[in-house]
């Protein structure tokens, strides 16, 4: 296996075991409640992770 130094980052995302089904972004949403102030942009930013997450393909349990 190559030096991790010397690879790039989405070579390093090749050794991450993948998931075994298709996910969306209900596959990262959680039924706890979210409690931020209003118009902090941390929804902003959860929404953005919630979205591009099943892109990757990378099982929950590796990220």
């Amino acid at each position: 296996m190559p030096d991790t130094e010397e690879l790039q980052h989405n070579e390093l995302l090749q050794l991450v075991p993948k998931a075994e089904a298709k996910q969306s972004m209900k596959d990262f949403k959680s039924d706890q409640e979210v409690r931020w102030c209003p118009g902090c942009g941390d929804y902003a930013v959860l929404a953005a992770v919630q979205g591009f997450m099943p892109e990757l393909g990378l099982a929950k349990e590796n990220i």
